[in-house]
């Protein structure tokens, strides 16, 4: 009996020393100031499943790329981000940079309204975003709040993809992603219905390369 304790303390200090610690902060450039947000962490491997935070901190199981989910009140708007983050490392303290340009929402219950803020100001014509090094994060097209085109920037300010919006500013009709020299790399038509989104992939050529449909869930209150 005494040998199997021993075992399984064994097996949880190992399964305890694996997990590494994360506490984020956060920079709102718009008010130059650092915020204690509580935030969740997603990727694009299901099996790994959503975590949240308690407060700043967070254990993860499994280190890889994730991304930081979280929100934060401009005005009567809840402003909400998501911002890539490589989990290598053991423990991982930083600070991360929220964009200024980004979506908000009302946070009212069933609610669909929307609209794109740059700080606290709704996003009309023209609008650049940049990092706090001074490269370019993003270059977006705007009409009262709804995007017409959004250009998104690695953190060396290459251009890595550009996102074209339909007339209520919810959907994409064209995405294109860009190599490393800023050249097209491939892109996607979608084709937007009630029920289902019909995505066609084409390489820089022009040539069908896969096609994939989504099926919507309809939700019913």
């Amino acid at each position: 009996m005494r040998n199997v304790c021993i075992i399984l303390l064994f097996l949880i200090s190992l399964k305890v020393s694996a997990q590494t610690s994360v506490e984020l902060y956060f920079y709102d450039a718009c008010k130059d100031s650092v915020l204690s947000l509580e935030f969740e962490l997603y990727s694009y491997r299901e099996e790994w499943g959503d975590l949240k935070s308690e407060g700043s901190k967070l254990m993860v199981q499994e280190k890889g790329e994730y991304f930081v989910s979280s929100s934060i009140v401009r005005g009567e708007w809840y402003s909400v981000f998501s911002i890539p983050i490589d989990i290598s490392d053991s423990p991982i303290l930083d600070t991360l940079e929220i964009p200024n340009i980004g979506m908000a929402t009302t946070g009212a219950l069933h609610s669909s309204e929307f609209t794109y803020l740059n700080c606290s100001e709704i996003a009309n014509g023209y609008e650049e975003d940049y990092r706090k090094d001074g490269s370019l994060r993003m270059i977006g097209e705007f009409s009262d709040g709804l995007p017409l085109l959004i250009s998104d920037y690695n953190l060396s300010g290459v251009l890595k993809q550009k996102r074209f919006y339909s007339e209520n500013g919810s959907d994409f009709n064209r995405v294109e992603y860009y190599d490393d020299n800023d050249e097209l790399w491939f892109y996607e038509i979608h084709k937007n219905r009630k029920r289902k989104t019909i995505i066609r992939t084409y390489n820089e050529m022009g040539k069908l390369e896969d096609r994939e449909v989504i099926k919507h869930t309809i939700v019913k209150f």
